[in-house]
């Protein structure tokens, strides 16, 4: 009977989920220290600006969430 010590895909799927998280924190680290910080929205006047506002906060909330980062605001 012949054993398998090859790698196994399980492992090959966590080590590129590890180097594309990875990749992904280091895009945020390239895009500025407040990149992902949520915007109360002050200088939004217009009804369009505040909607475009709730969609850039709500898809920094998704990021952070999927980068295990805290929420700040600015």
């Amino acid at each position: 009977m012949a054993t398998n010590k090859g790698r196994r895909i399980v492992d090959a799927l966590d080590d590129l989920r590890a180097e594309l998280r990875l990749a992904n924190q280091i895009e945020v680290l390239r895009a500025g220290a407040s990149f992902l910080d949520h915007d109360k929205g002050e200088r939004a006047k217009t009804e369009t600006a505040k909607a475009r506002l709730a969609r850039q906060n709500q898809l920094r909330a998704d990021i952070r969430a999927g980068l295990d980062i805290e929420e700040t605001e600015r």
